[in-house]
């Protein structure tokens, strides 16, 4: 499904990632539990795979489980946090530094914006 389809989007663009390695923390990504949120996962990977070393990023982790109360909706305090990196509301979110803390928020733009 949709691993396969990033894992296939990432082997064609590898060949198109800058190997210049960005400055040192010129990213920031807001990610649910790698775990739990796949969405979050997918955003993360392709992240770490154009900078090549984790050192070079700052993560930032928004847990996701116990996050939601009984009738579905994500509570205040979660939701706060979360808003504040992302105007979306959703993770995973990618702040560039490098272009005036731009916020890129889908996994599949993340992937595309990191490739370029």
């Amino acid at each position: 499904g949709m691993y396969l389809q990033l894992i296939i989007l990432l082997s064609l663009t590898m060949s198109t990632f800058s190997l210049n390695t960005p400055n040192k923390k010129s990213f920031t990504i807001v990610i649910g539990n790698k775990t739990y949120s796949s969405w979050s996962l997918r955003g993360w990977l392709a992240l770490r795979i154009a900078v090549g070393s984790k050192d070079e990023l700052n993560e930032i982790v928004c847990p996701l489980v116990g996050a939601f109360g009984t009738n579905g909706n994500v509570n205040n305090d979660s939701k706060s946090r979360i808003l504040s990196y992302s105007p979306t509301g959703k993770v995973p979110a990618l702040i560039d530094h490098d272009l005036d803390n731009i916020v890129v928020y889908d996994s599949l733009a993340i992937a595309l914006h990191v490739a370029d």
